[in-house]
C-alpha cells in the first residue's frame, strides 16, 4: 500500500539523515528560521512555520526538520528529512521526506511525501537535466508527481531554469509548467518565476480543487553578514482561487570545529 511505503521510506530517509557516516548535529551547518504568511480566498488565508537544521556530511549535505501550516479551513504539521549525494562534480541525488498528520476538510489526517531528483550536468557548469518523482499520501489524495526541465547556467552571474509536472497515478490531475531567472550580485541573489497550468491552490487540496492557473513569484537571497536571509512573494491566479504568499528565511551558521586552543568557536 501506498501509505505503507511513504512511511517506511521516509523512517529511511530520516535515519539516514541523521545517521550518515562523517555527520553530527554537532558538525558544520545553518539553523534556518522560516514564517509564510498566506493571503486571497478565505480558505487560503493563514499561516505557516518551519526551523530546519542543514548539515555537512561527507559525500553530501543532509536536512532535518519540523514544520506547520495553519489555514482557514486545513492545517498540517510534520517533520521533515533529507540527504544529497553528490557523485563527481557533474552529478547529484537527492531524496527527501515529509511525515506528518493533517486536517484536511472531509479528509483523511494523512500528510506523508517521499521525493527522489537527480541532477545529470551534460555540459560542466552549463546544462544540468532535472529528473524528479515525488510520491504524495495526503488526504484522499494518492499518486506520483513527475517532474522533468533543465537547469543553465550561462554566465557567473546568471542562470536559467525549466521544470515540467504531471501528475501519474493515484488521484494527482496536475499538469504545469515553470520558468525561472535568476540575477546573481555581490550580495544579493534575485529570482524571478512563474508557473502555469493546472494544478490546485496547495499541495492537500482535494482533487476537485485542480484548476488552471498562473502564478508569479520572487525570491531575493541576501548576505548578511555570515548570515543569509530569503525573502519571497508570489501571486497565484486560479479559476476560483486566489492565494497571494510572504515569506522569510533566516539561515544562522554554527560551527562545530574548535578553535584556537581547543575551544568551540562562538557565532554571536
Amino acid at each position: 500500500m501506498l501509505t505503507n511505503r511513504l512511511r517506511a521510506g521516509a523512517c529511511a530517509l530520516l535515519v539516514a539523515a541523521i545517521a550518515a557516516p562523517g555527520t553530527a548535529l554537532a558538525a558544520d551547518g545553518s539553523l534556518m528560521l522560516n514564517a509564510d504568511l498566506y493571503d486571497g480566498s478565505a480558505e487560503v488565508k493563514g499561516w505557516g512555520t518551519s526551523v530546519v537544521w542543514i548539515g555537512a556530511g561527507r559525500g553530501g549535505s543532509y536536512r532535518i526538520g519540523a514544520a506547520g501550516v495553519s489555514m482557514e479551513d486545513a492545517h498540517w504539521a510534520y517533520v521533515s528529512g533529507g540527504r544529497t549525494f553528490q557523485f563527481g562534480a557533474r552529478h547529484h541525488f537527492d531524496a527527501s521526506m515529509r511525515l506528518g498528520k493533517a486536517s484536511l476538510p472531509g479528509q483523511s489526517d494523512d500528510f506523508n511525501e517521499v521525493s527522489a531528483t537527480l541532477y545529470a550536468g551534460l555540459a560542466p557548469g552549463r546544462v544540468t537535466l532535472v529528473l524528479g518523482d515525488s510520491w504524495l499520501d495526503i488526504g484522499d489524495t494518492e499518486g506520483q508527481l513527475l517532474q522533468g526541465g533543465l537547469d543553465i547556467t550561462a554566465a557567473q552571474r546568471w542562470g536559467a531554469g525549466l521544470r515540467l509536472y504531471t501528475g501519474m497515478s493515484g488521484d494527482l490531475d496536475d499538469k504545469f509548467a515553470t520558468g525561472s531567472v535568476s540575477l546573481r550580485g555581490t550580495s544579493a541573489t534575485w529570482t524571478f518565476g512563474v508557473a502555469v497550468g493546472r494544478t490546485v491552490p496547495y499541495r492537500g487540496a482535494p482533487g476537485s480543487e485542480t484548476q488552471s492557473s498562473t502564478e508569479i513569484y520572487m525570491t531575493v537571497a541576501l548576505t548578511v553578514g555570515r548570515h543569509r536571509m530569503n525573502v519571497a512573494a508570489s501571486s497565484f491566479q486560479g479559476e476560483s482561487t486566489r492565494r497571494r504568499m510572504l515569506s522569510t528565511a533566516w539561515f544562522i551558521p554554527f560551527s562545530g570545529r574548535p578553535a584556537k586552543g581547543g575551544v568551540v568557536a562562538d557565532d554571536d
